[in-house]
């Protein structure tokens, strides 16, 4: 008697997922900043944030990625760390893997303005894959 044992392979797939962040022209007043909050949960894989912004008076802004502590000490002017900068721009381009879980905020900053708003024209997008 011959017994056949066959495997069986179990695929795990996964979905490419794409969340606009931020799209369109965000007023920035003087002294202020815009922040944009979004959530890596522990199922997602392959993250990247990317895209583009620029101030549409060509005056100069500031862009940053935080995670949720460093956000709170930089919105309280204190100690803290981007896991971008973008420095002083006019146009920037941003792509940024993301690999821990967690709480995160794309800030356009215009705290260093006294008297300038900025008009920032962004299109900013989170791209992931997770499970099916």
């Amino acid at each position: 008697m011959n017994v056949q044992v066959s495997a069986l392979k179990q695929e795990v797939s996964s979905i490419k997922n794409e969340v606009a962040l931020v799209k369109g022209t965000i007023h920035v007043s003087p002294l202020s900043y815009y922040r944009s909050m979004f959530v890596i949960k522990s199922d997602m894989r392959n993250v990247k944030l990317r895209g583009d912004f620029r101030e549409a008076g060509n005056t100069d802004f500031y862009t940053y990625v935080f995670d949720d502590l460093n956000f709170q000490n930089w919105a309280a002017s204190a100690d803290s760390k981007a896991i971008y900068s973008s420095g002083k721009v006019v146009v920037g381009k941003i792509s940024l893997n993301i690999a821990i879980p967690g709480t995160y905020y794309v800030v356009f900053s215009n705290k260093h303005s006294l008297f300038t708003s900025k008009n920032v024209e962004a299109a900013i997008y989170l791209e992931f894959e997770a499970k099916s």
